[in-house]
């Protein structure tokens, strides 16, 4: 969790993610009410898992599903993939959606 780096071991967001950018490649998958800062494409630390995709990961293999990917579900609320309500519709069509995109990007 990139609000726990910060709150709980009082380490910067934006460092975390560019180390973690520099082993593999990542997909950040932001709900309308999460800080803007992980939001595309202006939030700081989306820019660092965009720029990622300049970076060859050691020792893997990087597919184009892999690239990393920064993407906005601006409708839904934090933790609607594994938690959300879905018997409503958009929330189950937002979760679908999402694990669609990490299944193809894994």
């Amino acid at each position: 969790s990139l609000k726990l780096e910060d709150v709980a071991f009082n380490r910067n967001q934006v460092e975390m993610a560019k180390l973690a950018a520099g082993y593999v490649p990542l997909l950040y998958l932001v709900a309308g009410n999460d800080a803007e800062n992980i939001k595309p494409s202006e939030g700081e630390i989306a820019k660092v898992v965009s720029d990622s995709g300049n970076i060859r990961c050691e020792g893997r293999e990087t597919n184009r599903e892999q690239l990393p990917r920064c993407a906005e579900f601006p409708d839904m609320m934090h933790g609607w993939v594994s938690r959300g309500n879905t018997s409503l519709g958009e929330v189950k069509k937002g979760a679908e959606d999402a694990l669609m995109m990490a299944v193809e990007f894994f």
